[in-house]
């Protein structure tokens, strides 16, 4: 389910959580998402902070409920729980690999890795329940994927795509749908004046606006040079260098953008060495042979592994650019 950020993704996510506690004994329901805080958020927020005021939730429930960051669970009395789990994406989401479910909610999508998505979270759910083990029944473990839209490169679009083909051809094991601004407005939710607002804001693009609030994919970012279209078949090399060919008479440019911070999301110092292939009529074919990227790497391990670069690996180099301006001063020395 795509929808934009105001429909309270969260909120619905512990409604229907609960429900499926309390209708199904002794099941077991995950909650995981791409931000660490915000599954545990699901439980503290919207279950313990809200929902346990309607008494016919709350008698189902055993208290107290647990809030831990390692223990973050919703026990309910017909032995049902509600457990929020933490990916620890920068571990390869290792930590969450014991954990079974029945269900698993994935909220936020769009930030959890394709690759923790197929060999984390998708095999936690094909354990049956202990009903139906005892009488013979077949039972299909639930992904479910909630989120805000974002750029049509993204691992979400290419699975939300997926799923939609699957869902038109037939198969009943897949369902999409999404949810834009104008859902809220049609249920008094909010007023379309004040989200057109938002749009006109100078810091909001179209296209960000178009994902955040329309749950609508985009092609590119609207502050992208180049539009991810073109630029994504581009960023496989099928012929990489990881240094010069012996007896290469080839020359080569290296250029280095540089960044030092190590806060997540933070942009990456990125080094490219392209390759000049020389033709009999003077001109000369260019190739991209080597790409590296360092992040919070600080400024004299780069002037070091570029002076590896130029006057080991790449001898054959003519000329090392870099943008001087701001952090990039110092590497000037580079010799």
């Amino acid at each position: 389910m795509v929808k934009n950020k105001l429909l309270g993704k969260s909120y619905l996510t512990a409604i229907f959580f609960i429900c499926m506690a309390i209708l199904y004994p002794n099941g077991k329901y995950g909650i995981a998402s791409g931000q660490g805080q915000q599954a545990r958020n699901v439980i503290i927020q919207k279950i313990k902070g809200e929902l346990i005021k309607n008494e016919n939730i709350a008698r189902e429930i055993i208290f107290p409920i647990k809030t831990g960051v390692d223990d973050c669970v919703v026990l309910f009395k017909n032995g049902s729980e509600i457990r929020a789990i933490s990916l620890a994406q920068n571990q390869g989401g290792e930590g969450a690999r014991s954990w079974r479910f029945n269900a698993i909610l994935v909220d936020e999508a769009r930030l959890v890795k394709d690759s923790i998505t197929e060999e984390i979270l998708i095999p936690m759910t094909k354990t049956k329940r202990q009903a139906a083990i005892y009488h013979n029944k077949p039972e299909k473990g639930k992904v479910i994927f909630i989120s805000s839209a974002y750029l049509k490169t993204s691992d979400l679009y290419k699975r939300f795509r997926y799923h939609y083909e699957q869902m038109i051809k037939g198969s009943k094991d897949y369902y999409v749908c999404t949810l834009p601004y104008q859902v809220g407005v049609q249920a008094g939710m909010f007023e379309e004046e004040d989200i057109l607002k938002e749009k006109d804001k100078p810091t909001m693009t179209m296209d960000k606006f178009e994902y955040e609030y329309g749950a609508i994919f985009v092609g590119s970012s609207g502050e992208s040079y180049y539009p991810y279209d073109i630029t994504e078949p581009c960023r496989v090399l099928n012929k990489c260098e990881l240094e010069q060919p012996k007896k290469s008479n080839s020359e080569y440019i290296i250029v280095h953008d540089v960044a030092i911070s190590a806060k997540n999301n933070s942009d990456n110092a990125c080094t490219h060495v392209i390759k000049l292939k020389y033709k009999t009529n003077g001109t000369y074919i260019k190739e991209i042979v080597y790409t590296k990227t360092h992040n919070g790497a600080t400024l004299p391990e780069q002037m070091q592994f570029l002076r590896t670069l130029v006057h080991i690996k790449f001898p054959n180099t003519i000329k090392l650019i870099i943008d001087v301006r701001g952090n990039g001063e110092p590497l000037t020395v580079v010799a």
